[in-house]
């Protein structure tokens, strides 16, 4: 099965919120790498981790860039 979520940290401080996000585009990508490979993987967990990546990299990583924009500002 490919593992995508994972607890965040539960602080608010900057910095660390900063890592928080920065960590989870890490994360996708790299669940994205594996699902290129993932020749014996099942039909499901292949369908539920590109659904998840499809949702992370079409609205979660756009919101991350808005907020982060926002927050330099």
């Amino acid at each position: 099965m490919l593992q995508i979520g994972r607890q965040s940290r539960s602080t608010e401080d900057p910095r660390s919120l900063l890592l928080d996000c920065h960590e989870r585009i890490r994360r996708f990508t790299g669940v994205a790498v594996r699902l290129a490979g993932a020749a014996g993987a099942s039909g499901s967990d292949v369908s539920g981790a590109a659904a998840d990546l499809y949702r992370y990299f079409t609205r979660a990583l756009a919101l991350h860039a808005d907020d982060e924009d926002q927050s330099m500002r």
